[in-house]
């Protein structure tokens, strides 16, 4: 069982060793879905128009991405993430596209202590960080510091299906399955043990809309995707 105090680190290092098959798992796991929920989420990370958007934990960057193609309007895109390997293959990535519509920037960077201003962005956004971190409430309130009066809290999460056969279902695959597939298709049964073991404690759907009322956001919403494995949610920073 890995401790509070170890688990960034830990987390880190697992990232790190899995980036070269973090794609390949991911649309493995998900049948392809991974792409679609992205794009929703981009949808709704657009849909005010911002001029700076901040996707934290970018991974190999494809909500970063999905938001360029998203987007209506020009807007600077900034991916960080604190693993080295993840934001070499976001930039490689990013360097084949045919089409860079705007700039997309990659950071090094802890999404605790982020390198930025107060109020200097307009849209926050993750995909798939929050069962990483060993306190949301800390992470909340540095969302909230950076974003501008107005902006826009968007982030994409695996949670607890609602409809409890189907739980029992999604709970069998995610708890036995995936390790295995882990194991044999990218041999790193340990990383995608931890992932289901990530969501025991994780808060469902509406508490963890609760937990962003509490952090100081306001007009919070969520909405599942994946048949209820995965949810959006979507808050303002009014003030």
């Amino acid at each position: 069982m890995i401790s509070q105090e170890e688990k960034p680190t830990y987390v880190r290092r697992m990232f790190d060793a899995i980036a070269p098959t973090y794609d390949f798992m991911n649309t493995v796991m998900t049948a392809g879905a991974h792409h679609l929920w992205r794009r929703t989420a981009a949808r709704e990370i657009v849909a005010s128009d911002p001029a700076v958007v901040l996707d934290l934990a970018c991974g190999t960057g494809d909500l970063s991405f999905a938001v360029m193609q998203e987007a209506m309007a020009p807007c600077t895109i900034l991916g960080v993430d604190f693993s080295p390997p993840m934001l070499d293959l976001a930039q490689a990535k990013h360097a084949q596209l045919r089409e860079k519509r705007f700039p997309i920037e990659f950071l090094r960077a802890d999404v605790l202590a982020l390198p930025l201003p107060d109020a200097s962005v307009d849209v926050v956004t993750n995909a798939f960080l929050l069962r990483n971190l060993v306190n949301l409430e800390e992470f909340f309130t540095e969302c909230h510091r950076v974003l501008r009066p107005g902006g826009r809290f968007v982030t994409l999460e695996i949670t607890h299906p609602p409809v409890p056969g189907f739980r029992s279902a999604f709970e069998l695959y995610f708890n036995n399955l995936v390790p295995l597939l882990g194991k044999l298709l990218v041999r790193h049964q340990e990383a995608y043990t931890y992932l289901p073991t990530s969501l025991q404690s994780f808060p469902n759907a509406p508490n963890l809309a609760t937990a962003l009322r509490d952090s100081g956001f306001a007009e919070v919403s969520y909405r599942y995707l994946g048949l209820g494995t995965v949810a959006v949610h979507i808050a303002n920073k009014v003030t």
